[in-house]
């Protein structure tokens, strides 16, 4: 996105600290975040600790009369107290006294792509690459939401899978369990040569310093661990590209991802499973899914792929009970719909399930029919291999 619409207005919530150094960072953000968008129009608020308050930012914006859109991106990590009360209040009453005006607020900073690369980063600031046996510490403030605290245990998990670790575990600071002492006494006993320690805060402060603090102590009793304390998040490309995209969701440029959908590495071929799947053709993709990815997703033939391929017994009992005429009857319909290319019939050799005939296989989706009758010829065309829907009262199994 090179280009803020002049109707809109990008406003940041900081949380707001007594450690100059913290609302500095903050303050960094924001003046990176116009310049690389030198003609929006940018407005900053802190919920507590310092000036100007939010509160009195969002209205002013608003009484302008000047914005059709207001923006509003949360520089938090995670749904804090503020997050999920004290910002939706705040918002709601903007929305009624200025009903006109889209007021959008994007969510908080959790398990995104760019978030998940910023700490990648961090980490290969400071990792040695020769050194075996590491171990990952990430430290988070902790909270007394099991939401914030889960997802927080997502993002070591993540992060683990990117790297070759002999441990990586979360740990926290303050409010939950398990403290970063506890955690750190747990790790000398596994002896890594290496730990790698990543305080997980958006801004310096307060709690990185009693990070630092408490490594001081650890390394002085374990001396033979080799601690590399990365960078907390801070500024950085990464964290304004997850901001440009929030704002362009703001702004309907591009359409709000779910956040488990972001992060899946299956998303590409789901999305084109959907567009060529429905009905009871998705759900025996889903249950196949279970088993393999391979053959849930459509493969590529130099030819036209087959939507539904049917096979019937032809054996003496089968025939007997009707298969020759269900054979017919099918190729009949296929040849007056003009379905040549996308049905065919096959007419087999036994089944194996003599005495319950006919049997009728369809494929790909794997259904096992039993005692199909002549006068359901119609309907196994109909409503099976046109519409994708079962017939339930018939089914005798469905094979992965």
């Amino acid at each position: 996105m090179k280009i803020i619409p002049s109707n809109s207005a990008v406003v940041f919530i900081g949380h707001g600290s007594r450690n100059k150094k913290a609302t500095a960072e903050f303050l960094s953000v924001v003046e990176s975040f116009e310049k690389k968008y030198p003609k929006a129009s940018v407005f900053y608020g802190f919920v507590e600790l310092e000036s100007p308050a939010i509160i009195n930012v969002l209205f002013d914006v608003a009484q302008k009369q000047i914005f059709s859109n207001i923006i509003i991106v949360p520089l938090f990590l995670f749904s804090s107290r503020h997050v999920k009360n004290d910002i939706p209040i705040l918002v709601e009453k903007l929305k009624e006294k200025y009903p006109h005006i889209n007021v959008y607020c994007s969510e908080t900073i959790k398990s995104h792509p760019f978030i998940i690369d910023l700490i990648d980063e961090r980490i290969k600031q400071v990792a040695s690459k020769t050194v075996s046996k590491k171990a990952l510490l990430i430290i988070g403030r902790g909270a007394s939401d099991p939401d914030s605290n889960g997802e927080f245990q997502k993002i070591v998990r993540m992060i683990e899978e990117r790297g070759e670790y002999i441990i990586a575990l979360p740990t926290y600071i303050g409010i939950t369990s398990p403290r970063v002492e506890q955690t750190l006494e747990y790790i000398s006993r596994i002896r890594p040569n290496e730990l790698i320690v990543v305080p997980y805060f958006l801004f310096a402060g307060r709690l990185v310093d009693k990070v630092k603090n408490i490594l001081d102590d650890f390394k002085t009793k374990y001396p033979w661990i080799k601690v590399k304390l990365t960078q907390h998040l801070g500024l950085s490309d990464n964290l304004l590209n997850y901001i440009s995209e929030k704002v362009e969701e703001g702004l309907g440029i591009v359409p709000k991802t779910p956040l488990a959908c972001i992060t899946c590495q299956y998303r590409p071929q789901t999305k084109e499973v959907a567009t060529t799947v429905k009905g009871t053709d998705a759900l025996l993709w889903s249950v196949r899914h279970l088993y393999t990815h391979s053959q849930a997703k459509p493969h590529e033939f130099p030819h036209k792929n087959l939507k539904k391929h049917v096979l019937v017994c032809g054996n003496i009992d089968c025939a007997k009970k009707g298969s020759t005429e269900i054979i017919t009857k099918l190729r009949r319909l296929i040849r007056e719909d003009d379905k040549q290319q996308e049905f065919r019939i096959t007419k087999t050799s036994c089944m194996g399930r003599c005495g319950e005939g006919p049997s009728i296989v369809v494929y790909p989706d794997g259904v096992w029919y039993r005692e199909i009758k002549v006068e359901e010829t119609e309907q196994l065309y109909h409503q099976h291999l046109q519409q994708g829907q079962i017939i339930a009262e018939r089914v005798d199994d469905i094979m992965m």
